[in-house]
């Protein structure tokens, strides 16, 4: 277990300090289990050569305690070590869900995104369309603008000037 914890933070809920703690307490329970009974089968031995009342025979009662303890202790060290295990599994399913709910926002935005796009270039096409037609109408317009300026001309002659101005002015 000095190996496990030296290697990882106590506090240290990461998947593999977590796996690694479990893995070592689990081979502890086991060990410390044979203890227990290598240490009841001494009691039963010296209770029946000394008698229960016999300081040996206690010291022996003694250790069964301690190892006993001992025991219930790295028992609930697994099992608070497997809560962490199961509390780190809902974090990585919720953290799962979380990028999947915020993937559909990001697709959502996307496709909002694109509507603009599309909508900026139809607008684009729209205004070039409306740019070349006014360039078009405004070439129009000087031609005839030219072909009234001559005629105003040859009508009026040399009063042309002055109508033209007047008309300017108009």
């Amino acid at each position: 277990m000095a190996l496990a914890t030296s290697q990882f933070e106590k506090n240290d809920k990461s998947i593999q300090a977590v796996t690694s703690r479990n893995a070592v307490l689990n081979k502890e329970i086991e060990a410390q289990k044979e203890r227990i009974t290598t240490l009841k089968a001494a009691l039963d031995n010296a209770a029946s050569s000394f008698g229960e009342n016999d300081r040996r025979t206690q010291n022996w009662q003694i250790q069964l305690n301690k190892a006993q303890a001992e025991l219930n202790g790295m028992k609930r060290e697994l099992e608070e070590s497997s809560e962490d295990a199961d509390d780190l599994g809902k974090q990585i399913v919720g953290s799962g869900e979380n990028a999947e709910k915020a993937g559909g926002k990001f697709e959502k935005l996307g496709s909002i995104l694109s509507g603009i796009g599309k909508a900026m270039g139809t607008v684009v096409a729209a205004a070039g369309a409306a740019a070349i037609k006014l360039g078009k109408e405004v070439v129009q317009q000087f031609g005839e603008l030219e072909q009234n300026l001559g005629g105003s001309e040859a009508v009026f002659g040399k009063y042309a000037d002055s109508i033209q101005r007047t008309g300017e002015e108009a």
